[in-house]
């Protein structure tokens, strides 16, 4: 079901029944993330960006770049999702662009909804912890001026190697074709 209003996203979230997960999929600049923080303060719940489950070093394989989808820590994603609910307070640590590697420790305490935004949020493996599925779509002028203002002179790389991996992903894994619904971004 295609959504243009948020209005209508917020009232479809509300009447799930809790505890949920909502994930928000995409490509990349087409505004996954202010849509996950968006929803997420209006819902009073809890976001995890992908952004924060890079890969380490050591996983940046030609192999593993080869393979759909697996250029997110998606292992620790889904041990970060498998603690989440269950309930109990637990410790992860985000991302650190300059190691590249986890860094900083966050201790948290699950709520009873959380929003999970982000390209590969709908990994496989990931699915199962979603009681609801989100693909954000934009138009593709808009989308390219958020990402050159975004990236600056990192722009190039995401059209050349990111952009690529992206829309592998979406179409060997019919990203769009399995969410429940697609926000239309304006």
């Amino acid at each position: 079901m295609k959504l243009e209003a948020f209005d209508e996203l917020v009232r479809i979230a509300e009447k799930l029944d809790e505890p949920w997960v909502i994930a928000i999929d995409g490509r990349c600049g087409s505004g996954k993330s202010t849509l996950g923080n968006k929803l997420a303060e209006t819902l009073h719940s809890d976001v995890l960006h992908m952004d924060d489950f890079y890969l380490r070093k050591e996983q940046r394989t030609p192999e593993r770049y080869r393979t759909p989808g697996e250029n997110v820590d998606h292992e620790r994603v889904e041990a970060y999702l498998e603690k989440w609910c269950q309930g109990n307070p637990f410790t992860w640590q985000k991302f650190d662009h300059e190691t590249f590697e986890p860094g900083k420790t966050f201790l948290t305490y699950p709520g009873k909804k959380l929003v999970v935004e982000g390209s590969y949020s709908m990994y496989a493996s990931l699915r199962r912890f979603y009681t609801m599925t989100v693909f954000v779509q934009c138009d593709e002028e808009t989308r390219r001026k958020r990402l050159m203002k975004r990236e600056g002179a990192k722009y190039i790389d995401f059209v050349r190697r990111w952009i690529p991996l992206e829309e592998l992903y979406f179409r060997s894994e019919h990203i769009e074709e399995i969410s429940d619904f697609i926000f239309m971004e304006k």
